[in-house]
């Protein structure tokens, strides 16, 4: 489904994904890699903070890395939780 997914926030107009990755199961990893290498998907590698135990922390810090990260290089972009 998250195939499906991607596919379908770009036909909405979504042109990048950056996906903070705390913890992936192999198929999801192989779709993501997919997508990485035709240049949608940027992958950050976040599982230092989420195996402090300070998930809900971390999910802030990495919003608010994202922004940054992103504040030059994006008109818009969106927060969203897979659950």
């Amino acid at each position: 489904q998250l195939a499906e997914w991607i596919e379908y926030q770009q036909i909405l107009g979504i042109s990048r994904f950056v996906i903070y990755v705390t913890e992936l199961s192999p198929h999801i990893v192989h779709v993501l890699q997919h997508y990485r290498d035709l240049g949608v998907v940027e992958l950050i590698d976040w599982r230092r903070f989420s195996n402090l135990g300070v998930h809900y922390r971390a999910q802030t810090l990495a919003m608010n890395d994202c922004y940054f990260r992103m504040k030059r290089q994006a008109q818009y972009v969106m927060f969203t939780d897979t659950d």
